[in-house]
């Protein structure tokens, strides 16, 4: 058989539920197993990117992958989340950037424009997976094994840095980021607390995941002005991103047994999103109602919640999220059904 990048990507997200599944019910041996997957599952977005370049990209990788990067990193920040680490804002502000950005290239697509992605937005995802990986060290490991381990691993890429130099060859944009990463993380340890040593991190991941995005902000901005007017699309995607970051993840809180459910739900909203993309490159777009209903939905839950919370009623909310769950589901497969010629191109263009 052979293994091309959309096969190693599929594999990613099909994967994925599995780690999850082991660090919210394993031992403490299997929590470690599943952040080795987690590492291995991470590392397979540099094995697809090297094959994509290589083979030359699909359609249908350009779907997928960057929907399989912003899962990858959904599902961390519910993790990390869930058990407690940081608190709901935080997962709320990470995943609002990758909504917001997938928002906007719809809305940019659509009036005819294009904005390129930054060497910096490439490296916001690498700087995602190792920041919320080096929190899992941090708290799993003592401080002098944590120490130990990171200028070890820093020592390795240096060695890689070393050799790409005097090979002559293009050094990877991430080796130096991730090398000053792991040396900052074990000077912070050796001086500051392990709670201040997290809190350190995550303001670093949180300021970089917005940083990466500011260009595309702007260049959002400078577009929205010259055509001077803001469509009936572009409000309703904004509540989609609104009402799924802001509305739907603070039920963390209240919830149990979300996580998965959760994941489910982001990964088909994310898949959505992906080919409203996709459309609006072709200066098409998918029905409003579609995103407006899920939003509608999002804000539905909420307002239980706060009844639960506040009135003492006892609503089961997670029936109501599985609900969504399917209903996320079927606005994918009308989304097929009703460009099924796009998606006959996208599935059968290239994928071997």
């Amino acid at each position: 058989m052979k293994f091309t990048a959309n096969t190693i990507t599929f594999v990613r997200i099909f994967l994925l539920p599995l780690p999850i599944f082991l660090i919210f019910y394993g031992s403490q041996s299997q929590q470690w197993i599943a952040f080795i997957l987690f590492t291995l599952l991470g590392m397979t977005d540099f094995i697809d990117g090297y094959l994509a370049r290589k083979n030359g990209p699909t359609p249908l990788g350009g779907l997928i992958d960057p929907v399989a990067d912003k899962i990858f990193i959904v599902a961390i920040a519910f993790l990390l989340c869930g058990s407690g680490v940081f608190p709901v804002w935080i997962a709320s502000v990470v995943i609002s950037r990758e909504l917001l950005i997938t928002a906007l290239r719809t809305s940019i697509a659509i009036r005819g424009r294009k904005i390129k992605t930054s060497v910096f937005s490439k490296l916001k995802t690498i700087i995602q997976m190792g920041g919320f990986g080096t929190i899992f060290l941090t708290l799993a490991l003592s401080r002098q094994n944590l120490i130990i381990i990171t200028f070890f691993l820093s020592f390795l890429f240096s060695i890689a840095f070393i050799f790409c130099f005097l090979k002559g060859k293009n050094i990877p944009y991430y080796i130096i980021p991730v090398l000053f990463a792991f040396i900052f993380v074990a000077t912070i340890r050796f001086y500051v607390t392990i709670y201040d040593s997290i809190l350190l991190q995550i303001s670093i991941v949180v300021g970089i995941t917005w940083l990466s995005c500011i260009e595309y902000l702007i260049g959002s901005y400078k577009i929205f002005i010259e055509f001077k007017k803001v469509f009936l699309f572009d409000l309703v995607r904004l509540y989609w991103v609104f009402s799924f970051a802001f509305l739907f993840i603070p039920l963390f809180i209240s919830i149990d047994n979300i996580i998965f459910p959760a994941l489910f739900i982001f990964t088909f909203e994310f898949f959505i999103g992906g080919i409203d993309n996709i459309l609006a490159s072709k200066k098409n777009k998918l029905n409003n109602f579609i995103f407006f209903f899920s939003s509608l939905l999002m804000t539905l839950l909420f307002i239980l919640d706060c009844l639960n919370d506040y009135f003492f009623y006892n609503i089961d909310l997670l029936y109501l999220i599985w609900i969504s769950f399917f209903i996320s589901i079927y606005s994918l497969l009308f989304s097929f059904y009703k460009f099924k010629n796009l998606f006959i191109y996208i599935f059968c263009s290239k994928i071997y």
